[in-house]
């Protein structure tokens, strides 16, 4: 499950407040009625009963809590959608490695990257379909091709470094899984962007590369980090940074941008390597701009579809219960 508007999930304190306001509340009734009324009128002046009264605050509670979710837009279940009009596919690749914790860009290589990509998905709305893979020491898709970029950017906030339970990098896999996410039958308007610090520990990238030239892929290297480097650090389950990697002689583990590497391969899949910098953020938006467009007639999404009816449904039925409760307690005869 997803969330269309994760935001008014932030709405969702205000329920622990009211159910301590409403503690409070009761208790300083209960006090103000045993230091005022006589035991023996008590049951006269008190009509109501506390056990319905509790009953419907609940209900009333549990109502307002599938509003707020409701509002918040739940979604899951995929379904096709078919899609018209022209178009390029660009999957973007990023390395979810531990180099990417590397303070070389302020506040570190992760949060640089993510920032900029989720300015140019915008900037990038209506160009056609955008797609999302992380890599490590493995490759996984999280986003399929999508026309829905806020979706699309939401998957993109759940990457951070260490997010591929394997070790390390390997850039063949991240283009690898990026090739298949494609279309076979389309041989122009395909792009990968992979976002990296090219720091490559297994596998040929190289020739993916080449393999995915031949189906008509292009592929842009956007290098994450400086020439220059810096130490990678240990950080812990909390965020909190332990240290820094040493070797085994103790020296401290230096990530640079591997720019021989990143310009090997988009040699190999026709693109162009990029610094990830301003400059290169607008090269970057220009290449994909001029890019060939195929048509998209015949194509499919899968989106994910609303289920904001359902929590809305049981809302209104808690609300209209709540109503009806009568709170007034029965009186013995």
């Amino acid at each position: 499950m997803n969330w269309a508007h994760p935001v008014y999930l932030e709405v969702l304190w205000v329920i622990p407040v009211l159910i301590f306001f409403f503690v409070i509340g009761r208790k300083k009734e209960l006090n103000f009625l045993k230091d005022t009324v006589d035991n023996h009128l008590r049951e006269q002046f008190h009509t109501k009963s506390y056990k319905k009264e509790t009953a419907q605050f609940y209900v009333f509670l549990s109502a307002l809590t599938f509003l707020i979710l409701a509002a918040s837009g739940p979604r899951w279940g995929l379904k096709p959608k078919p899609i018209k009009g022209k178009g390029i596919d660009i999957m973007f690749s990023i390395d979810a490695s531990k180099s990417m914790y590397c303070e070389d860009m302020k506040p570190n290589r992760m949060t640089v990257a993510k920032l900029v990509l989720s300015s140019l998905i915008d900037k990038l709305a209506g160009i056609g379909r955008v797609g999302i893979t992380a890599f490590g020491g493995d490759g996984y898709l999280l986003c399929p091709l999508t026309t829905d970029f806020a979706t699309a950017k939401l998957y993109l906030s759940t990457i951070e470094p260490g997010f591929i339970p394997s070790p390390g990098t390997d850039l063949q896999r991240a283009i690898e899984v990026s090739t298949s996410a494609f279309s076979s039958n389309k041989r122009y308007g395909k792009v990968i962007i992979l976002i990296t610090d090219g720091d490559n520990l297994q596998g040929n990238p190289i020739s993916a590369a080449k393999e995915a030239a031949k189906k008509g892929i292009r592929i842009y290297t956007v290098a994450v980090g400086t020439p220059e480097g810096a130490p990678v650090p240990i950080i812990d389950s909390t965020g909190a940074l332990k240290g820094y990697k040493k070797d085994k002689k103790g020296n401290p583990i230096i990530s640079r941008a591997n720019i021989p590497v990143l310009k090997g391969i988009t040699e190999a899949g026709g693109g162009k390597f990029i610094f990830l910098s301003p400059q290169g953020y607008n090269t970057l938006y220009r290449e994909l701009k001029r890019l060939k467009r195929h048509n998209l007639k015949g194509e499919s999404q899968t989106d994910l579809q609303e289920k904001y009816q359902y929590f809305l449904g049981i809302s209104i039925l808690l609300f209209t219960f709540a109503l009806f409760i009568n709170k007034r307690k029965r009186i013995k005869p």
